[in-house]
């Protein structure tokens, strides 16, 4: 089983973006997780980790909202010590502010209805190998809801990702 219980954050520091985020409760998505689900039975949160494309695509997703992960069938681990800390001391159910606070600006955001989307990325280049690093941050009436890492490969499968473009499902 996997141990929720740290809070400790892969970071990556540039002058000019935000830290990013690489690991959701232990799992880095640049590590190729396997695709399945961490519900903890007394918060009732789950973290929902893919693997798509051959590991083009790859995803860890924080959130008590079962919209996230009633697309599946996926396989199901328990955890009464996942956490719903998310990164620097930033937590599941925190105030906009405190996070904008916390990681400055976002390059991106997107409102439907009452949610509002927070969009942190940024390009990585290795030779011909090119990845975005994408932390949203999902609010509702200013709380933090779900938090969401996305590792995406340029292009991955047969098209190019493109950051401007919300894949979180709203």
């Amino acid at each position: 089983m996997i141990d929720m219980l740290s809070c400790v954050a892969a970071v990556i520091l540039t002058p000019k973006y935000a830290p990013l985020n690489t690991v959701l409760g232990n799992v880095d998505v640049t590590k190729r997780p396997e695709t399945r689900i961490i519900r903890n039975p007394k918060s009732k949160y789950f973290l929902f980790t893919a693997l798509d494309c051959d590991g083009g695509h790859v995803v860890a997703v924080l959130t008590r909202d079962k919209r996230t992960v009633d697309h599946g069938e996926f396989p199901v681990a328990l955890s009464s010590r996942l956490t719903t800390c998310v990164f620097r001391n930033i937590s599941i159910g925190d105030h906009r502010l405190k996070v904008t606070r916390t990681l400055g600006e976002p390059r991106r955001r997107k409102k439907l209805g009452q949610l509002e989307v927070h969009r942190y990325f940024k390009l990585f280049k290795n030779g011909d190998d090119q990845r975005y690093l994408v932390n949203d941050y999902v609010y509702k009436q200013n709380r933090l809801i779900e938090t969401a890492i996305h590792y995406e490969s340029v292009p991955g499968c047969g098209e190019t990702f493109d950051p401007n473009v919300f894949h979180t499902i709203l």
